[in-house]
């Protein structure tokens, strides 16, 4: 064996273990960005359930983490069964979002019904997912992945996308800390949903009517009925 082939092979196994570590790293960020949102989700939605304060946290935090964990597996398992439909079906942050959305308007309607205030549901849902949106565009970066295709922006986009995110957050919990639940969950969804549809604009990821109602048309669409939502419960 030659040194230019001992070389390589080295160089191989370097480049192998490098993108071992990296896709680690990647994993960990997303594994980091369900844990936080429903960690969060769980501590600042506690007081809606009648239980006490730690078994309510668990409670709320598993049922945010299993509808989000259930919805990125969702995707993955369609991506799978069904390849001819892997392009309609994401198997990273959009069936997440779509899941986990769909069941914090589920959960808003039974409270509704029970004639109780759904905007602190609301903004302790916004805050959570805007928390765990953070962590998944971190690992975004390290991945490599979801740049912008246009050169609007000088800018990195995901970083953009984590200012903005970060920003809304911190707004939106302030608010929720004076009291003002109403007003936290008008800007933690305003905040998501315009980061999302900014976002998908500048990848050239926008539904498309050929494309049919997609799961990217669903997250925009849920996430439009929650503002609708909060802003129903900001007034009423």
């Amino acid at each position: 064996m030659t040194l230019t082939q001992i070389n390589a092979r080295q160089c191989d196994g370097h480049d192998r273990k490098a993108a071992t570590g990296r896709k680690t790293r990647v994993f960990l960020w997303r594994a980091a960005a369900a844990v936080t949102g429903a960690t969060l989700f769980g501590l600042i939605a506690a007081p809606l359930l009648p239980l006490p304060w730690l078994p309510s946290s668990l409670v709320l935090a598993f049922s945010f983490g299993f509808a989000f964990v259930g919805g990125t597996g969702y995707g993955i398992v369609r991506a799978v069964v069904f390849p001819a439909a892997a392009s309609k079906v994401s198997a990273s942050w959009t069936g997440a979002s779509v899941s986990a959305t769909a069941s914090a308007l589920a959960a808003s309607a039974v409270l509704f019904l029970l004639g109780s205030d759904i905007s602190f549901l609301v903004a302790a849902y916004a805050i959570a997912l805007g928390a765990a949106y953070v962590l998944v565009k971190v690992g975004c970066i390290e991945a490599g992945c979801c740049m912008a295709t246009t050169r609007a922006s000088r800018f990195d986009l995901r970083h953009i996308e984590i200012t903005a995110s970060l920003a809304a957050v911190a707004v939106a919990a302030l608010l929720l800390g004076n009291g003002q639940a109403g007003l936290a969950a008008l800007v933690a969804v305003t905040g998501h949903l315009g980061t999302r549809i900014a976002s998908r604009s500048m990848r050239q990821r926008l539904p498309r009517m050929e494309t049919g109602f997609d799961a990217r048309a669903a997250e925009l669409t849920l996430l439009a009925a929650l503002l609708a939502t909060a802003a129903f419960a900001a007034v009423g």
